[in-house]
């Protein structure tokens, strides 16, 4: 028995799944990464008004596990972050796992890195800090409503 059939019909079935099809994973994970760095350019803009809103109203930050801070002492702790910043540096978040819950929901690992106005890293290769994040998508737009925010141990 041959098994060129068998290898014909796996050849075009290769050929035919790339065709047409929607890296849906890769779509999601990248609209979480602009969700991110609309927070940190908000953060470096000063603009606490829309570093809040990339998180819902009934947001839970937790810096401690089971600790959790209610959203105007998030507020409050983002105001004195945000001013640690000078004019001229850089902040950015990095994804380093991602998992689909569901359509609707995510979870986000990611690492914060800062550089000073002369562009040196302020930790050079370790980041700040570390994070477990829930996105939840609500009227087609994505929210942060869970934050698990630990200093990096490294």
């Amino acid at each position: 028995m041959s098994i060129l059939p068998y290898l014909v019909c796996l050849s075009l079935g290769q050929g035919m799944s790339d065709q047409g099809m929607v890296d849906k994973d890769g779509e999601v994970r990248q609209q979480i990464e602009d969700c991110y760095a609309r927070f940190c350019k908000a953060t470096l803009g000063n603009d606490i008004d829309a570093v809040m809103g990339t998180f819902t109203p009934d947001l839970v930050w937790m810096e401690q596990k089971d600790h959790p801070i209610d959203r105007e002492a998030v507020r409050k702790e983002l105001v004195q972050f945000m001013a640690s910043f000078k004019p001229g540096s850089r902040f950015w978040v990095h994804i380093e796992k991602f998992k689909i819950d569901s359509d609707d929901q995510v979870e986000a690992y990611a690492a914060s890195h800062f550089a000073g106005p002369d562009g040196k890293d302020q930790a050079p290769g370790k980041p700040k800090f570390v994070f477990h994040d829930t996105w939840v998508r609500i009227g087609g737009v994505w929210k942060n409503s869970r934050a698990i925010v630990e200093p990096w141990k490294g």
